[in-house]
Formats: C-alpha cells, structure tokens, sequence
C-alpha cells in the first residue's frame, strides 16, 4: 500500500482551482502573464503537489516565498489604505481596479495563500538542500526571455523598470546584472530559512514520537 503525504481531497481542490487559474489568467492577461515569477511559482507548487516532488516543492519554495510575502504585506497595507479611502501606486494596487473583472482578481488571491501553502508543503514533503540552486538557474534563464519577450508596459518581474522609474538612470544590461544578483541573494536567504524549517520540524516531530 502507498503512502501518500498530500491527500487526494487537497489535490483534486488544487487541480479544480488550476483548470479555472490558467485559462482565466489567459483570457485575461494574455499567456505572456505566465512568465511571472509568481505564476511560474503557483505552477510548479501544483505539480509539486500532485507528484508529491520534494526536489520541485523546494524550487518553489526557495523562489517564493519571500517574494509572495511581500506581496502580502503590500495587499493588506493597501487594502486597509482602500479602506480608508486613500488610493496607494503599490504592487497590489491592480487588485483594486474597477476596471479589471472581479472574477480575475479573485484569481489572484493565490498571493495570499501560497507561502503558507509551500510552508506546509515543505513540512510535509521535506526539504531538498541543492533545490535553491537550480532555482537561481532556472529564474536567470527566465529574466532574459522575459525582457526579450514581454511588453515593457507591464514591467513583468520587474525587468523594464529602469525605463519606467527614469530616476534609476541605469543601462538595461547593468540593471538585468543587478536583478541576476538580487534574485540569488534572495533564493539563498529562503535556502537558509527553509533548511532551518525542516530541520526543527523535524526536531519537534521527533520529541512527539
């Protein structure tokens, strides 16, 4: 009889979620939308989770997590500002536009769910120690295609925001170095944590036994 670590209610919840996630996010974003980081995290947390990938749950965890946290804490400072009747030019501020659908943005609120979700997935599955590296890989092949590809109107993943923030005065090559360097120091730092993670939940189940 097989094991299973993630049960089948919380995959087949994943898979309906995703069967509405990608042709909504196509529909209204266009596929391009794809490329960002956090999209690419949410697809890789999917498979991770029904393959029950320890190697893939680590990826995206180590390039994730940080970042969906920020987005967190700029949705609810946003929101408690929309709240207050004060409109904020923040990440999240599109999570706020009339002129987007509602369902769309509805969608998006997998920011707010998946560090937690890749927090418990990493409990369950473990934690692989090379992960973060073929991590930064895999984001520094996906930066390049991303500036070549994409609309510098949306700023995806951050790549054309010398253009956009013209006080920056920096060259595309320069600031594509800084973004390769930010992205590793980053995946490096959630590297740290995440091992720290499992190893004291390892501790504590341990103790429990």
């Amino acid at each position: 009889m097989i094991h299973r670590k993630i049960s089948c209610y919380t995959k087949c919840f994943f898979t309906v979620f995703m069967a509405l996630f990608i042709p909504g996010y196509w529909i209204g974003y266009g596929p391009l939308n794809f490329l960002w980081f956090s999209d690419i995290i949410l697809i890789m947390t999917f498979f991770a989770t029904l393959f029950e990938s320890r190697f893939l749950a680590s990826m995206a965890a180590v390039g994730g997590f940080i970042s969906l946290s920020l987005w967190n804490i700029d949705f609810f400072f946003t929101l408690l500002a929309y709240l207050f009747g004060i409109k904020l030019a923040s990440l999240t501020a599109y999570m706020f536009n009339s002129e987007l659908p509602v369902w769309l943005r509805t969608l998006s609120l997998f920011h707010v769910a998946l560090p937690f979700f890749l927090l418990w997935l990493i409990y369950r599955l473990g934690y692989h120690k090379r992960a973060w590296v073929f991590q930064i890989v895999f984001f520094w092949i996906v930066i390049p295609i991303t500036w070549f590809v994409t609309d510098p109107s949306k700023n995806i993943n951050g790549v054309f925001s010398y253009k956009i923030y013209k006080w920056l005065n920096i060259e595309a090559t320069f600031f594509l170095i800084i973004e390769f360097v930010v992205v590793a120091i980053v995946i490096a730092v959630s590297h740290l944590f995440f091992k720290t993670f499992k190893k004291k939940s390892s501790n504590k189940f341990i103790r429990k036994k």
